[in-house]
């Protein structure tokens, strides 16, 4: 993931929704990614790949779709054990951010069961591909909000 210099990864960060930027610095966030990269056993070495490749999909450059894949490029994890960590992120935190990554990636479709698909390149809104999930009981998860209060969010300089 070297296709990108510093600046240029600045400049999509701060492109970015608010929500994703709190998500991104967020202390919650690091602990997620600590706690998933002690579960599946990662080497010292590979927690900050991982905490790159999640802030790499988190900002529009790595699809999640590939994240299994980039972990075996780039870490040095087993097919069985990246698959299942980028599942468990997927369904645990990439999902419940839908709302604000699927302008990021509009060729893949978050589904209410958590799972991404490619989504059919195709001129029709994206209305027209995915069916409107009103009245069908179907809920999503807020991200707090910056003013929310966050105490562990340090003032940007």
């Amino acid at each position: 993931m070297d296709d990108y210099n510093q600046k240029e990864l600045l400049d999509l960060f701060e492109a970015l929704p608010q929500e994703l930027k709190t998500v991104i610095v967020s202390e919650k966030t690091s602990k997620m990614i600590a706690d998933l990269a002690a579960k599946y056993e990662l080497d010292e070495t590979d927690y900050p790949t991982l905490a790159s490749l999640v802030g790499y999909v988190l900002i529009g450059v790595l699809s999640p779709d590939t994240l299994a894949y980039d972990l075996t490029q780039e870490a040095t994890i087993s097919q069985e054990k990246a698959e299942a960590l980028a599942q468990e992120l997927i369904v645990n935190f990439f999902h419940p951010l839908k709302e604000y990554l699927s302008p990021l990636y509009p060729n893949i479709q978050f589904t209410p069961d958590a799972k991404i698909m490619k989504r059919a390149i195709t001129n029709q809104p994206r209305e027209a591909i995915m069916p409107s999930t009103a009245g069908q009981g179907v809920t999503t998860t807020a991200m707090p909000s910056a003013s929310s209060g966050d105490t562990y969010r340090e003032p940007v300089k």
